[in-house]
C-alpha cells in the first residue's frame, strides 16, 4: 500500500485521462473549432500538425521571446523571494543559481531580440519585394515607342509628349 502511494502522480494522470476519454465518448467528440465543427480526437490532432508545420520563422521568434520574458520574472521573482526570506543563511547557493540563471537567460534573451528583429526585417523585405514584383507584372509595352516601362500603355515620355500635342490642339 505504501508503495502504491508513491505513484499518486501516475494514477491522478490516468484517471485524468479516463475522464476526458469517458467525456469525449459519451458525447462524441473531443473540441470544437473556431466555427463550431465537432472534432474527433484524430482530426483534432491532424489539424494541430497542420497548423504546426505553418508557423512562420517570426512566430517563432516572438513566441521565444515572450517565453523568455517569463522565464526571467520567474529568475527574478526567485531572486527576490530568497533575498527576503533568509533562513538562517542556508539559502545562499540557491541564490547563486538563481543569479547565474539569470545571466544566462539575459544572454539569450538578446539572442532572441535579435532573431526577431532579423526575421522581420526579411519578412518585411520579402513583403516589399513581392510588391515591386507585382507592380513591375503590372507594366505593359507602350503603344507608341513600345517601350516595356510603362504603365496603362503609355511611358512617361510619349504622356509628356501626348499632353504636349494636345495642349498645340487646344490652342
Amino acid at each position: 500500500m505504501i508503495e502504491l502511494i508513491k505513484y499518486w502522480k501516475w494514477f491522478a494522470l490516468l484517471l485524468v485521462i479516463i475522464v476526458i476519454a469517458f467525456i469525449t465518448k459519451k458525447r462524441g467528440y473531443f473540441i470544437k473549432d473556431k466555427k463550431g465543427n465537432k472534432l474527433k480526437f484524430q482530426e483534432f490532432i491532424k489539424r494541430w500538425k497542420d497548423g504546426l508545420s505553418g508557423i512562420t520563422a517570426l512566430q517563432i521568434a516572438k513566441g521565444q521571446v515572450t517565453g523568455n520574458y517569463i522565464n526571467l520574472t520567474g529568475i527574478i521573482a526567485g531572486i527576490i523571494v530568497n533575498l527576503v526570506i533568509r533562513i538562517k543563511n542556508q539559502w545562499w547557493w540557491i541564490l547563486i543559481i538563481l543569479i547565474g540563471t539569470l545571466i544566462l537567460n539575459l544572454m539569450s534573451q538578446v539572442g532572441f531580440i535579435q532573431k526577431y528583429h532579423k526575421s522581420k526585417q526579411s519578412n518585411d523585405l520579402f513583403k516589399k519585394l513581392t510588391e515591386e514584383k507585382e507592380y513591375k507584372d503590372n507594366y505593359e509595352v507602350c503603344i507608341i515607342c513600345g517601350k516595356k516601362e510603362c504603365l496603362n500603355g503609355l511611358c512617361e515620355e510619349c504622356m509628356k509628349g501626348g499632353e504636349i500635342e494636345d495642349e498645340r490642339d487646344e490652342q
